[in-house]
């Protein structure tokens, strides 16, 4: 690494350092780590600490803070500083209750944790249910607004974040002409009310057929800047209107390929009934056989990336929602992360897991990519970005220049952290970075948090939540505040009630 990247250079330098320090955990190459997906977003709204910066720029490197018992500052290219703050301790309190399951955890331009999740009860299917608001109380209480029809496209939020005394929600809804269409909405009283905006629709690729419309959503807040994501992919809406092959053999599948769509047949057995009726197909795995391919010009494209229009990038102001550049298309996430807006590609981000196509922005008037060095999460702290592979082997990618260069951190002599186990959630804010981490069953479940990136502390989730038992976690990092929700997961009797969540909230207790 070239003394142009100095904060780079210290995190290397104390890694060695505290490596020498720390007896290494056997490194067990049987328990290779699995890919872990996280179920849930954690949000962060950019609500304190360092301005937005644009990416590459090195007089926008921040503070990024050191070890403790080192005094002083570190300089830096760019005239600023290093300043050493130490292990990141936390005073934990747990309280009983808060949403089991929740869509996005974000705060607010006023400091306050919302949550948004799936209203319960009823019997109602998830595609039914309408979305419910939580927010987290200084008491420990989280507080529940019911976003039901009365408020409008709200009620079928899928994502959410806030700034500025403002909430903002993204969903779909039918409105005259078109099944679906993006809409976009603002509250001013804390989900009471909402004002929504339909986007106009995006035309399918084709009239020759029929076509199917899904749309990847997602909205962010950063300071007083608001992006929402909308990515439009089309599909056949009656695969046998193609291939009316489908109706008579469910070992047929259709495959997207670039020369156009592939009927296949996967290797495997029909499943027949009592009857002699045929009742379903199992797969076997081995390569698909090319039954026949149907190119994209017989159903009216130009070629397969017409089924994925540019992803459509739009910004919050006075007058509404307006178009800012988008860096492409098969966009399917869009998060904050080290003082920026990052884009990510339909192949990577927390919802899917894998690819390295990703961009940043300071506020969406400009795009630069970000060359994500592991298929992973991306999160941050203060302008320092952080991958966490998906494939985790006890190290994380941390880089201070924009994504140009990355930095590894070894968390198994820094933290303790075995190579082996899962990473089944995290989070970054302005307070530091946090990881749940389990072995591959599931069990030792931990919680590794740090301020700096440098100073890591593990500390086994049951001293955190209180919780003896294996749990389904949430973690959120957010500008004063780590919380964590834990809901054990009980019998699989569906008849009975889901066991209780709790709610665990820390606040930092260092010195100065």
């Amino acid at each position: 690494m070239s003394s142009d990247h100095p904060i780079a250079e210290l995190l290397r330098d104390r890694l060695h350092h505290d490596a020498t320090l720390v007896d290494l955990p056997d490194r067990r190459p049987e328990r290779a780590a699995a890919r872990a997906r996280t179920r849930r977003r954690n949000r962060r709204a950019g609500l304190v600490g360092a301005a937005a910066l644009l990416v590459g720029v090195a007089a926008a490197l921040p503070a990024l803070r050191g070890s403790s018992g080192e005094q002083g500052e570190v300089s830096t290219a760019a005239g600023g500083g290093l300043v050493p703050t130490g292990p990141l301790a936390l005073d934990w309190q747990q309280f009983a209750g808060g949403p089991g399951e929740a869509r996005t955890t974000f705060q607010g331009g006023q400091g306050v944790i919302y949550a948004l999740s799936t209203a319960p009860g009823n019997g109602a299917s998830s595609e039914d249910r309408t979305r419910t608001i939580y927010r987290l109380g200084d008491d420990g209480v989280w507080q529940p607004l019911v976003l039901d029809t009365g408020v409008g496209a709200a009620a079928k939020a899928v994502d959410m974040s806030g700034a500025g005394g403002l909430l903002y929600a993204v969903s779909t809804g039918p409105v005259a002409g078109d099944p679906s269409v993006a809409q976009l909405s603002t509250s001013d009283d804390g989900g009471e009310s909402w004002t929504t905006e339909d986007l106009p629709a995006v035309a399918p690729p084709s009239d020759t057929v029929e076509w199917a419309r899904t749309q990847a959503m997602a909205v962010e807040s950063k300071g007083s800047t608001t992006l929402a994501l909308v990515t439009t992919t089309f599909s056949l809406a009656d695969p046998e209107e193609v291939f009316p092959e489908l109706a008579d053999d469910q070992l047929l599948a259709v495959d997207i390929r670039e020369d156009g769509l592939a009927l296949v047949r996967q290797e495997g057995t029909i499943v027949v009934g009592e009857d002699g009726a045929m009742v379903g197909a199992e797969a076997t795995g081995g390569e698909p056989e090319v039954v026949r391919v149907v190119p994209w010009s017989d159903v009216g494209v130009d070629g397969v990336g017409a089924l994925t229009p540019p992803s459509q990038i739009l910004r919050s102001g006075e007058g509404g929602w307006e178009p800012v550049d988008s860096p492409g298309g098969g966009l399917s996430d869009l998060v904050v992360a080290g003082g920026r807006f990052v884009a990510l590609s339909s192949s990577i981000g927390p919802r899917s897991g894998a690819g390295s196509a990703a961009w940043a922005s300071a506020d969406g008037s400009s795009w630069s990519d970000v060359a994500l060095p592991t298929p992973g999460r991306v999160v941050g702290l203060d302008d320092v970005l952080v991958d966490v592979p998906d494939d985790f082997s006890g190290a994380v990618q941390a880089s201070t220049d924009g994504g140009l260069t990355w930095e590894p951190i070894d968390l198994t002599a820094l933290a303790g952290v075995e190579a082996g186990r899962l990473v089944t959630d995290v989070s970054g804010g302005p307070l530091g970075l946090a990881l749940v981490t389990s072995e591959p069953g599931g069990t030792d479940q931990t919680l590794t948090v740090s301020g700096d990136l440098v100073d890591w502390t593990t500390t086994p989730l049951p001293e955190v939540t209180g919780i003896d038992d294996r749990v389904q976690t949430s973690v959120f990092v957010g500008a004063d505040r780590i919380v964590v929700r834990a809901t054990p997961y009980g019998d699989l009797d569906m008849s009975t009630p889901p066991p209780a969540t709790v709610t665990a909230v820390a606040t930092p207790t260092r010195d100065g």
